[in-house]
């Protein structure tokens, strides 16, 4: 009776040392995936865009600024300056296209009275 007890217990500690191995390598397996996984995700954000992806990114990029710059309408006012002359006071374009802007409504003004 005392060695049927003996020998169920070592049985009881042979399978529970065989179900810590079977989880520890369980584990280990785990890790092992998701470390990989891991450095999968590391290489492909370290490596960036591939080239083609990036070509088509700013392919888009140019389309969308050339379609919208395709949309814009002037009014027939278009303000040129040449390299060769600069402004001494401090005016610039935009200061320039507003005068010619604030020019070109007083006249529309005038020829409507």
């Amino acid at each position: 009776m005392k060695q049927t007890r003996v020998l169920t217990s070592k049985k009881k500690i042979e399978e529970e040392r065989n179900k810590l191995e079977a989880q520890r390598l369980a584990s280990q397996t785990l890790k092992v995936a998701k470390d990989a996984e891991a450095y999968a995700n590391r290489q492909l954000v370290r490596a960036g865009l591939t080239p083609q992806e990036r070509a088509e990114l700013e392919r888009n990029m140019n389309k969308d600024k050339w379609e919208s710059i395709g949309k814009m309408r002037f009014d027939g006012v278009y303000m040129l300056q040449d390299g060769k002359t600069t402004s001494s006071d401090g005016d610039g374009f935009l200061s320039k296209f507003i005068g010619a802007q604030m020019g070109k409504d007083m006249l529309s003004k005038k020829s409507s009275k």
